[in-house]
């Protein structure tokens, strides 16, 4: 009988331990969600009166600012910076950290208690930094110092985007809407930028510059890091919207996307084409420059003479080149460069666009060519090749073309065909042609 007493005070024992444990776990399942707290900092300051600080002094007094982020570093797009708003204006904050949009996410609220920091201007762009380097330009606040400067408020807050025209952001009133968030309407990319990627790869260009326009012909630049986790995506065709940071470089307009989520095109293009599907394409970004080109199924070939085509890169710009100069004797050449086949069938309206320069044209040619029965192997002479027509390059006898001349041209052939570009120069005409982007586009 006394075993009973025993066990009664056992179990009473181990319901305790099991109540005082899931108090201890309800207790520490986490740090408290401060999500939505704002400390109401006193805003002293709009951004648009912080921009006209005399710039190349610390910023005096207690001034404080606040904003929404509406750019962070996510995508890698932008790096080791962020840009706030509010509504009188916007600005680049440059933060010495890496993955900021943990800590500073696009839609949070920020304050920022600017004594001691700079205002600072990249090219016509209003920056917030740390002291000046040796060029004048602000430098990124250090990442120790951060939580001095940037004081964290509630998350997420609605973040809205102005709709505006390219034509509204020529004007001298655009400035208000530079580092603020907009949205372009009636926007396309121009011919020679569709169906290739966002940005050159990082080893080529540190960022790329693609031209887009409306229907009036007026352009601004879609400014995209070759470091962009969406660098190698395609840019579509399409007439649309796109949604970015609006910037400016000297008088250049600029725009820069979060991620491909910011475009969204879906009507006709100006010329009343879909844009449509992209077939094939190919930039030779992938190569090692002066390499002969080397790409899986393309055909380099010599005809005449041993110069094959090669990778060229000159600023931002990659393409493959050729040319019969050099040497003390200008070289006989008969050179070809043909693509994979290409299966087009079943498709309609197929367009054929690629882009060429010349330089000291002496008479030197490329063509390019069409042919539904070369098998990718042996001497392209034995296959049929019909003349495309195409709209090359020439003329620039002095020095080398400074615009590319886009070649845009309809293909009747169905079933799988390959494109051959074929150059023949020597006994002095040596003229050099440079080749990119390559694509096939259903309209």
């Amino acid at each position: 009988m006394k075993l009973f007493p025993v066990i009664f005070f056992k179990i009473i024992f181990c319901i305790f331990l099991f109540a005082f444990s899931s108090c201890l776990k309800k207790k520490y399942e986490g740090p408290p969600d401060t999500s939505g707290y704002d400390p109401e900092l006193k805003v002293t300051s709009t951004i648009a009166e912080l921009i006209t600080t005399q710039q190349g002094i610390a910023i005096p007094g207690d001034i404080i600012i606040a904003g929404l982020v509406v750019m962070d570093d996510k995508s890698g797009n932008y790096s080791r910076k962020i840009v706030i708003e509010d509504s009188t204006g916007g600005i680049e904050v440059l933060l010495d950290q890496s993955n900021l949009y943990n800590d500073f996410p696009v839609g949070r609220k920020l304050y920022i208690k600017c004594k001691g920091l700079y205002v600072g201007n990249y090219g016509g762009n209003p920056q917030l930094g740390y002291t000046p380097d040796n060029t004048g330009s602000v430098s990124s606040i250090p990442a120790l110092l951060i939580s001095d400067f940037v004081v964290k408020a509630d998350y997420p807050n609605k973040v809205i985007s102005d709709t505006l025209t390219i034509a509204d952001l020529s004007k001298t009133s655009a400035a208000k809407y530079l580092n603020k968030l907009i949205t372009i309407r009636d926007i396309e990319f121009v011919d020679s930028t569709v169906g290739i990627p966002y940005a050159q790869l990082a080893s080529i260009a540190s960022a790329t510059s693609l031209s887009m326009k409306d229907c009036n012909g007026n352009l601004i630049m879609l400014r995209t890091s070759g470091y962009a986790r969406f660098q190698p995506y395609l840019t579509p065709g399409g007439n649309g919207t796109i949604t970015g940071i609006f910037s400016k470089y000297k008088d250049e307009l600029q725009l820069s996307i979060r991620d491909t989520t910011d475009v969204y095109f879906r009507n006709v293009r100006c010329d009343g084409s879909s844009g449509g599907e992209i077939l094939f394409s190919q930039d030779f970004s992938a190569l090692t420059d002066n390499a002969e080109i080397a790409l899986t199924d393309w055909i380099n070939f010599s005809e005449i003479g041993e110069r094959k085509f090669t990778k060229g890169t000159f600023q931002s710009d990659v393409y493959a080149k050729i040319t019969s100069y050099g040497g003390t004797v200008p070289a006989i050449v008969k050179s070809w460069l043909i693509t994979p086949s290409i299966n087009l069938a079943g498709k309609s309206n197929l367009k054929l666009t690629f882009r060429t320069k010349d330089g000291f044209d002496n008479g030197a040619t490329l063509k390019a060519y069409v042919s539904t029965d070369y098998s990718g192997s042996g001497n392209p002479v034995d296959a049929t090749w019909t003349d495309l027509n195409a709209v090359i390059s020439s003329g620039h006898v002095s020095n080398y073309a400074t615009e590319w001349t886009v070649a845009n041209v309809h293909l009747n052939d169905t079933g799988s065909i390959r494109i051959a570009f074929k150059y023949e120069g020597g006994d002095d005409k040596t003229t050099t042609y440079e080749l990119g982007y390559i694509k096939i586009t259903t309209d």
